[in-house]
């Protein structure tokens, strides 16, 4: 979809699942066909960080503050999935949380709120 960009945090803090270093991480990613954080791309790969506790990612913390669920403690990052929507003309962002398995399915249906112009995911 035009317009919509995936920044990825690697985190080895649920079942060290991402052990490899951050070149590893990334070639993974672009074996699997991603283009990663290269000019026009839109997928962008952080570094390798934690998202849970006192060194978690300031990124991390930031999607949190703004979602109001800084309080609710992320049970595993392959299944949290953050929506910021900026609005073009007043430069203004917001964000909202979901969380499961079914993460894709409840983007898909809140499509039309979260991205009026762009239609279905």
């Amino acid at each position: 979809m035009q317009g919509v960009h995936v920044v990825a945090f690697p985190c080895n803090q649920f079942g060290e699942q991402e052990p490899g270093s951050n070149a590893d991480i990334r070639k993974f990613a672009e074996d699997r066909g991603l283009k990663v954080n290269a000019p026009g791309s839109q997928f962008h790969l952080l570094a390798k960080a934690d998202i849970n506790g006192p060194e978690k990612s300031a990124a991390w913390s930031k999607l949190l503050e703004v979602t109001s669920s800084s309080h609710k403690a992320t049970r595993w990052n392959f299944a949290t999935k953050f929506v910021v929507r900026c609005a073009e003309d007043a430069g203004k962002c917001s964000a909202v949380r979901v969380d499961g398995f079914g993460a894709m399915e409840t983007l898909r249906q809140r499509a039309p709120e979260l991205f009026p112009k762009q239609g279905e995911l």
